[in-house]
């Protein structure tokens, strides 16, 4: 996740201030570069964001779809999950809602949510490209 992630905060860096504009910067630039890694993160941060769009609003068709994931894949999204959880708890959520509070104070109405509307960016140019 780590080159989606500079890649998101360049994104800041050159102009675009919303998350979602961010995030979908950061997919566009991390996918088109030559180096492997770059391209494989920003693919594993959009199918991320997808998973958990698509596991909140239907679990039966998430498991379906989960399934079909290379192993490999999985095994990332996994060691990143365990990562990620060894930050949980009242510091992590602490600074989860600063960061809400920030965003909202910068015209970020939706807070941390505004994060997760990149998957409607990544929806828009499926329909619009194909994928």
């Amino acid at each position: 996740m780590l080159p989606f992630n500079m890649s998101h905060e360049t994104a800041h860096f050159k102009g675009f201030a919303k998350e979602d504009e961010a995030n979908y910067v950061a997919y566009l630039a991390a996918t088109a570069n030559s180096d492997p890694y770059f391209r494989y993160s920003g693919h594993m941060a959009a199918c991320s964001y997808l998973s958990n769009a698509l596991y909140a609003t239907d679990q039966a068709l998430w498991q379906q779809s989960m399934s079909k994931l290379d192993s490999r894949a999985v095994g990332d999204f996994n060691y990143y999950n365990q990562y990620v959880e060894r930050f949980a708890g009242p510091v992590q959520k602490a600074s989860q809602q600063m960061n809400d509070s920030y965003l909202k104070s910068q015209g970020e109405p939706q807070g941390i949510v505004s994060y997760n509307l990149f998957v409607s960016l990544l929806a828009a140019e499926y329909r619009t490209n194909g994928g």
